[in-house]
């Protein structure tokens, strides 16, 4: 659904987030959602340099545990995993009103996902 990396990414130092969401409206309502709001703080931290990639990926077939959509964050290391949240209140101090879509991110509340599971991981790479 939406991606973003930098162009030169280390992966031999990179930690990674992995959460999935279960909709609690439509996939337009939270596209909309997204777009309002937790893509700006994406952005704005790929553009920061610590997080260096995300992908959002929609769920197509639903086989396993339901979940609708996973979000995958690349952290440059160990550090800036650890520095997530002074990161996003640093994206976040940024003019919110600018925002394309905020006013629906502010008045749904953002409430049309909820979170199911998240996990910290290292990369596994060939040897």
């Amino acid at each position: 659904m939406f991606e973003k990396s930098q162009p030169t990414r280390d992966r031999a130092t990179a930690r990674y987030t992995v959460f999935t969401f279960e909709f609690r409206e439509s996939r337009a309502a939270y596209k909309n959602y997204f777009t309002a709001r937790p893509k700006f703080d994406l952005d704005g931290s790929v553009e920061d340099g610590r997080m260096t990639a995300y992908a959002i990926y929609a769920n197509q077939y639903h086989l396993g545990p339901a979940w609708d959509i996973l979000w995958l964050l690349e952290y440059r290391d160990s550090l800036a995993l650890g520095s997530r949240e002074i990161m996003r209140q640093a994206v976040r101090k940024r003019d919110l009103e600018t925002i394309p879509g905020f006013a629906y991110a502010r008045a749904s509340g953002g409430e049309v996902h909820s979170l199911e599971q998240s996990v910290i991981a290292d990369p596994i790479l060939p040897r």
